[in-house]
């Protein structure tokens, strides 16, 4: 009777065993995935006889693999055996219909396994290039035994063929598109040999787009179509090997004149009759790579051009409120012409250099010892008087057209970011009153982690009882910063910021924004680029 017990649990054990065997099988001999790189039909598969033929392919990590090749009345034969390579190369000299055949395993011997398929021929296409700006094209090619053969061409992928001793075809009057020549010995089992080529007469077409205040340091939410910067940017359909620029003025607003530009040495305009062939050809410098300037009606613009013998210009500063165009000429990488293209924009402003309202930081030294503290202001000056509708300047032909309803300023947000390690005392944190006679509101939030302080505030009409400014100031915001004992810095700072400037703090709404009465949103706003330092080491 033990023994039966004994051996009931024997047999209950080696039925388990064999459960898990057929469970681990199912795990871990699963067939690996195995694909074959080159060659593939996707490229030319057709080789010449003795010609270098590399096979690639891609697996799962810690595969070995092994590589064979057969062919009608061939092999197979193992080129590659428990290798861990993903690559073999090798020529064959035989004409055929060959077959590789890659198989993966895994150490515990599951295999996966993938074929392809392709042709070594005794003939040899000698054209090199692999696309054409011309509609009609010789294609030759050689048997590599230099005998005299018949041999059969098409481009059809094989559905008619053409007789010919010799050793090229003319194709004429191909359309623009992708062809495949294969060219063949007349009654012979032989695989043809492959071509690929394209027909491309067309030239590259352009198109250009103008947008404002797109330079990381001048905002505009909503903004108007105009701005005292602007970007010009541009696309083609094809790769480019030159991109040739022209500027042009327009006379008055009716008149239809355009006048032609050229860029003097001393890099100012030089305004030309509207006839005149002694217009510049400009080259944008590396034009796949290059594809936007920015123009400035206050300097130059951030891209140089060439003129045909190589001397470099800087693009000069446009007038305000003057219509200017910018024309391009394409030329693609096979040296054929496209077609021109021409944009015209406007530079313009409603309000000048001394009235404009522009948003910064100040501080109240220049310089702080460690430990020490300075007090830092961010001021707002013309943007409660440019939001009151008085900000608009004439007399420059230039549609002045605002989209906010020009009844003052409602609300703005901001945020400032301080130097690394400098730290802001919040018990500091003041909100001067901005526009007299309107209820000012404020808040704030301040990350002491990141130094980041965001502000938020409101002016709105008064109701009964309601404290209301009694003066007005162009100050936002004031804050106290405290320079660490610790502080490491030579310098510190606090910097209006963008959201674009960080990553993954989980930061939102960091741009400013600036609304009117009606919630519209008051455009042309700059927030200087500049970021005043306060010198760390020294009181002053």
């Amino acid at each position: 009777m033990k023994y039966l017990k004994t051996r009931g649990k024997l047999l209950l054990l080696s039925a388990s065993i064999a459960i898990v065997a057929l469970v681990l099988s199912g795990c871990f001999l699963m067939p690996p995935t195995v694909r074959f790189i080159s060659p593939t039909a996707l490229n030319n598969s057709a080789y010449p006889v003795n010609s270098p033929i590399t096979f690639s392919w891609s697996g799962e990590n810690g595969l070995t693999y092994t590589l064979t090749l057969s062919a009608s009345g061939i092999g197979p034969i193992t080129l590659l055996s428990n290798s861990n390579l993903t690559t073999y190369q090798t020529s064959i000299a035989t004409p055929g219909v060959y077959t590789a055949q890659i198989v993966g395993k895994t150490g515990l011997g599951g295999t996966g396994k993938d074929s392809t398929t392709f042709n070594v021929t005794s003939l040899k296409i000698t054209n090199s290039a692999t696309v054409y700006a011309k509609n009609n094209v010789v294609i030759s090619w050689k048997s590599l035994d230099n005998r005299p053969h018949t041999y059969l061409y098409s481009i059809d992928n094989g559905s008619s063929w053409v007789s010919t001793t010799q050793t090229s075809a003319t194709l004429t009057n191909l359309s623009d598109g992708n062809y495949t020549f294969m060219v063949k010995l007349a009654q012979s089992y032989v695989p043809p040999a492959v071509y690929n080529f394209e027909i491309l007469t067309a030239g590259p077409s352009i198109g250009i787009a103008v947008s404002d205040r797109t330079e990381g340091g001048f905002y505009g939410i909503g903004s108007h179509p105009q701005g005292r910067y602007a970007e010009i940017s541009w696309s083609s359909n094809q790769t480019l090997g030159a991109l040739l620029v022209r500027f042009y003025m327009y006379g008055p607003l009716g008149t239809g004149i355009r006048y032609r530009l050229n860029i003097s040495p001393s890099g100012q305009w030089v305004v030309l009759p509207a006839t005149s062939t002694a217009q510049q050809w400009y080259l944008i410098p590396h034009p796949n790579k290059n594809t936007d300037m920015i123009v400035s009606a206050t300097g130059y613009g951030s891209l140089q051009v060439y003129d045909m013998s190589g001397n470099v210009y800087n693009i000069p500063p446009f007038q305000l409120g003057q219509t200017y165009a910018i024309g391009m000429l394409p030329i693609n990488w096979l040296g054929t012409q496209g077609s021109f293209a021409i944009a015209p924009f406007v530079l313009s402003e409603r309000y000048g250099l001394s009235n404009m309202p522009k948003m910064y930081v100040g501080y109240n030294t220049s310089s702080v010892a460690t430990g020490g503290s300075f007090v830092a202001s961010v001021y707002t000056p013309n943007l409660t008087t440019y939001a009151s509708g008085t900000h608009q300047i004439v007399n420059d032909y230039v549609d002045h057209t605002d989209i906010t309803t020009n009844n003052g300023l409602m609300y703005m947000q901001f945020s400032v970011q301080l130097a690394p390690g400098l730290q802001i005392n919040t018990n500091s944190i003041t909100f001067p009153s901005m526009i007299s006679g309107k209820v000012n509101l404020s808040t704030y939030k301040y990350d002491s982690n990141t130094g980041i302080l965001t502000v938020y505030r409101g002016f709105v009409n008064p109701v009964p009882n309601a404290p209301v400014a009694q003066s007005a100031t162009d100050i936002a915001v004031q804050f106290q910063c405290t320079v660490p004992a610790t502080y490491s810095g030579s310098y510190a700072y606090a910097q209006i910021v963008y959201e674009g400037y960080f990553g993954n703090e989980g930061y939102s709404n960091l741009n400013p924004v600036f609304k009117d009465n009606s919630l519209r949103n008051i455009d042309g706003v700059v927030i200087l680029r500049s970021v005043p330092v306060v010198t760390v080491g020294s009181a002053q």
